[in-house]
C-alpha cells in the first residue's frame, strides 16, 4: 500500500502553477495551451483523490478496497455536479449584474464558495472548480442548450487581468514553497538523486507514449514533442509528500526527499524543452 500512496503523489501531476503561464509566455497554439492546462488540472485532482483513497485502505488494514471505489466515485459525481451547478447560477448572476464594477472578485469568492461547499458534501473540491471554470468559459453552449440570449463576453478580460496576476503569485508561492522544503542530506544525496533520476526516466518514458496516444491524427501531434517535455511537478506532489509525513505513513521521509528531487528534476527537463521550442521558432 505505500507504494501505491507513493505512486498516486509522483505518477504524473503537472503544475499549472509552471505550466499555464509558462505555456503563454512560449506563445503556444491556443489548443496546445488549452490542452496542457486540462491536463495538469485534471493531473492534480487524480493524485489527490487516488492519495486520500490509499490512504483510507492502509487507515483500514487494507481489509477492503469497495471504500476506496465508492469514495472515489462519489468525490467525482458531486464535484461535477456541485462545479456544473454553481457555475451555471453564476452565469445568470453575472448576466444580470453586468453592470457592476470588480465582479471578478465576486467570481474568486464563489469560486472559494464552491471548493468548500463540494468538500462538505463529500465531492472533489478542485473538480467542482475545474468544472466550474469549463462551464463558465463555454457559456455559449449553455446558451444553446436552454435556448438563452445571455452575453458576458465583457467579464472575459477581466477574469483574464485577474488570472494573469494569481498565476504569478501562485508561481512564486510554489518556488517558495519548494526552497523551503528541500533539505540536502550530503549522506543520501547520491542515493536520492539517483533514484529521482530513475523516476525521472520511467516518467518521461510513460509521458511520450500517453502523448503520441493522445495526440494521434491530432491538430496537436505538431506540437508532440513539446507537450513531452512539459512535464513539470510542483504543489500538489510537495503538499502530499509533506502531508504523508504529517500523517505518520511508512515510509513517509523517504517519499518527501525523492518527491523534491523529482520535482526539480522535472522542472529542468522543462525548462530544457521550452529552450529548445523557443530556438526552434
Amino acid at each position: 500500500m505505500p507504494s501505491f500512496i507513493f505512486a498516486s503523489i509522483i505518477g504524473g501531476e503537472t503544475t499549472a502553477a509552471v505550466i499555464v503561464p509558462l505555456s503563454r509566455s512560449m506563445k503556444l497554439r491556443e489548443a496546445t495551451t488549452c490542452f496542457l492546462t486540462i491536463e495538469s488540472a485534471i493531473n492534480s485532482i487524480f493524485s489527490v483523490v487516488l492519495f486520500f483513497a490509499f490512504v483510507g485502505v492502509l487507515n483500514t488494514e487494507g481489509t477492503s478496497w469497495l471504500p476506496a471505489i465508492s469514495s472515489i466515485t462519489t468525490q467525482f459525481l458531486v464535484g461535477v455536479v456541485l462545479g456544473a451547478l454553481f457555475s451555471l447560477l453564476w452565469i445568470f448572476v453575472l448576466y444580470l449584474f453586468r453592470e457592476q464594477k470588480f465582479l471578478y472578485v465576486l467570481t474568486l469568492g464563489l469560486v472559494l464558495v464552491a471548493y468548500s461547499l463540494t468538500t462538505q458534501f463529500g465531492g472533489n473540491g478542485i473538480l467542482a472548480v475545474l468544472v466550474f471554470g469549463v462551464v463558465l468559459g463555454n457559456y455559449t453552449v449553455a446558451n444553446r442548450l436552454f435556448k438563452m440570449k445571455i452575453n458576458i463576453d465583457s467579464y472575459f478580460k477581466q477574469f483574464s487581468s485577474f488570472q494573469e496576476e494569481i498565476s504569478f503569485l501562485l508561481e512564486t508561492l510554489f518556488f517558495v514553497f519548494l526552497g523551503l522544503t528541500f533539505a540536502i542530506n550530503s549522506a543520501l544525496f547520491a542515493k536520492n538523486l539517483s533514484v529521482g533520476i530513475l523516476i525521472l526516466i520511467i516518467l518521461l518514458a510513460t509521458r511520450f507514449a500517453a502523448t503520441k496516444t493522445s495526440t494521434f491524427r491530432s491538430e496537436l501531434s505538431r506540437d508532440r514533442r513539446t507537450i513531452w517535455l512539459m512535464c513539470p511537478q510542483g504543489l500538489t506532489p510537495a503538499t502530499l509528500a509533506t502531508l504523508a509525513v504529517s500523517l505518520q505513513l511508512p515510509l513517509a521521509d523517504t517519499f518527501l526527499n525523492i518527491v523534491i528531487y523529482v520535482i526539480i528534476l522535472t522542472n529542468i527537463v522543462t525548462t530544457v524543452g521550452s529552450y529548445l521550442k523557443m530556438r526552434k521558432k
